[in-house]
């Protein structure tokens, strides 16, 4: 989450368009401050009735961030190659220029590796990615949840299955057992998922 916002999420999909003080409030910044976000571009609804849709909004101040972040990277980056052809220079006698291509090669590469950081970041701020936390938990309330449920078919078939002298019909008892263990784990990383 970006500096300066609250615990809002992004991931309810029933977003109604809010007024400049509303959207001021989501964001736990002032009124001001969203003024001056509408003046650098951020995106409104219905620009004559100057309302916004939080989403939009969430998106484009990713996108800015990212874009700044960008922006203060490759300036480093010109800056080191920049001292570095200085330091050559100062070593060679000023003229030998011992680049051989390697600012443009490595600006190329962090300008892709920046995109695709910013696409990541873009993704998860709009709920396009699920955060690995609630994967993992996810993951470990399945895994419980079949430990548990796998435990609990001998006392559950155990009867049943002893009556039983029909192997075919055991084998579908099981399979019958099974098939309502894995159907109950997808619910429950379903609704993991969704929290």
């Amino acid at each position: 989450m970006l500096a300066g916002t609250n615990k809002w999420s992004m991931k309810n999909e029933d977003f109604r368009f809010m007024k400049m003080i509303d959207l001021a409030k989501v964001f736990n910044v002032s009124k001001m401050t969203i003024s001056r976000w509408v003046k650098d571009g951020m995106p409104s609804a219905l620009e004559d009735e100057k309302l916004y849709d939080p989403k939009e909004v969430m998106e484009w101040r990713c996108k800015c961030a990212i874009e700044k972040v960008i922006k203060e990277a490759e300036e480093a980056e010109k800056k080191r190659i920049h001292e570095k052809r200085q330091s050559q220079k100062e070593m060679t006698g000023g003229d030998a220029d011992l680049d051989n291509g390697e600012f443009t090669d490595n600006l190329d590469r962090f300008r892709h590796y920046k995109a695709e950081l910013a696409k990541i970041e873009v993704e998860k701020a709009t709920g396009a990615l699920i955060p690995r936390d609630i994967v993992e938990e996810t993951i470990c309330v399945m895994g419980d949840f079949c430990r548990k449920s796998l435990q609990e078919i001998p006392k559950l078939m155990g009867i049943k299955l002893a009556k039983e002298r029909d192997v075919v019909e055991v084998e579908k008892m099981l399979d019958e057992q099974l098939v309502t263990v894995m159907k109950g784990m997808a619910d429950v990383g379903d609704d993991g998922l969704r929290q």
